[in-house]
Parts: structure tokens; C-alpha cells; sequence
């Protein structure tokens, strides 16, 4: 989350048409409930384009209000929470995965007859080996 904190600062930095203390902004950015993973509404909501008021809220503080570039900085906010989550947890997963499908012996012909399976009550071989959750 470091990162994203850091690139909304940067970026509500470049839009604003005020003068900003870096270290003000960091703090408000820091006191969003967005940060906090259990919240009614989470910072990954935004993956969802599902932006919170209080997000809305500091960018209007920071005179970001014009339509469109509300619009354009919140894409580029919800274009990077994608992005880190594709490359720090999405991809390393998949590799695991993977990994531990070969380490099985599990081939993409048993996936699909499986997943086939699935829509037809047809069992598919055990390969006998337990997958990491």
C-alpha cells in the first residue's frame, strides 16, 4: 500500500492547482478509511472503479473538481491499484500455482476435465497430492 499512498500523493500533487505540504497531504492520505482491509469500504474496491466519498472529499479539498480531470485522476488512481495488484499478488500467485500443479503432476487436461466435470457431474482422476491453499 506504500506505493499506491505514495503515487495518489504524487499524483493529487501534479493536478492541484494549490500549493501542497507534501508532508500534510502524506498525512491526510494516511488517515483515509480506505486503508483499513475489513472497512465497509476498502482501497480495493477501487479495482472496481468504486471510489470512496472520502477520497472524493480530499481531491476536492485540493481544488481537483473540474469534471474531467476528477475523472482523468481517478483513472490513472484505479489504473495503478490494477496494476500493483496484477504485478504483487496476481501474477506471483499464478506462478505458484503453477509451480505446485507440476510439482502434482496435474495437467491442463485434468484442469479442463475437471472443469468440465463441474457442468456435467463427471468425476476426473485423483492425482493424489494436496494442493497448497
Amino acid at each position: 500500500m506504500y506505493r499506491i499512498k505514495n503515487f495518489l500523493a504524487k499524483i493529487i500533487q501534479e493536478y492541484s492547482s494549490n500549493d501542497i505540504d507534501i508532508q500534510e497531504l502524506k498525512g491526510k492520505i494516511n488517515e483515509l478509511g480506505m486503508w483499513d482491509i475489513g472497512c465497509l469500504y476498502d482501497f480495493t474496491f477501487l479495482m472496481k472503479n468504486q471510489v470512496s466519498c472520502q477520497l472524493i472529499e480530499l481531491l476536492r479539498c485540493y481544488k481537483i473538481t473540474e469534471e474531467k480531470l476528477l475523472y482523468k485522476v481517478l483513472k490513472q488512481i484505479t489504473g495503478r491499484v490494477l496494476l500493483e495488484f496484477k504485478v504483487l499478488i496476481w501474477e506471483p500467485r499464478n506462478e505458484l500455482q503453477i509451480k505446485e500443479e507440476k510439482r502434482c503432476g496435474i495437467s491442463v487436461k485434468d484442469k479442463k476435465a475437471k472443469s468440465y466435470s463441474k457442468r456435467t457431474e463427471v468425476g476426473v482422476k485423483n492425482v493424489g497430492c494436496n494442493m497448497l491453499e
